[in-house]
């Protein structure tokens, strides 16, 4: 071992135990490299046919997802709308 490689830190003194930023951000790379070599197995598997029906499904699932955002959102301005009329009348007695 040369003088250098005493100048490189190691993981335990560059990270304090318990660091919850770097634990997180090291599980999530862990989880994402699982579900790209999961996606990359099934991909090997699938036909151009099943890739299709598989983007299709993303796409009408992307499609759900905005729709019930958008609905969603409707529905809390909605409900804020009311009840702040709720509280405003209740405020002036009534």
């Amino acid at each position: 071992m040369s003088d250098n490689d005493n100048d490189i830190p190691v993981l335990k003194d560059v990270v304090k135990p318990g660091d919850e930023s770097i634990i997180r951000t090291s599980r999530l790379g862990h989880e994402v490299i699982r579900e790209i070599e999961e996606l990359e197995a099934k991909t090997n598997t699938l036909s151009p046919a099943d890739l299709s029906r598989h983007i299709a499904m993303q796409e009408v699932d992307a499609l759900i997802d905005e729709i019930v955002e958008r609905h969603a959102n409707a529905m809390r301005a909605e409900l804020k709308e009311i009840l702040s009329r709720l509280v405003v009348r209740e405020r002036r007695g009534g």
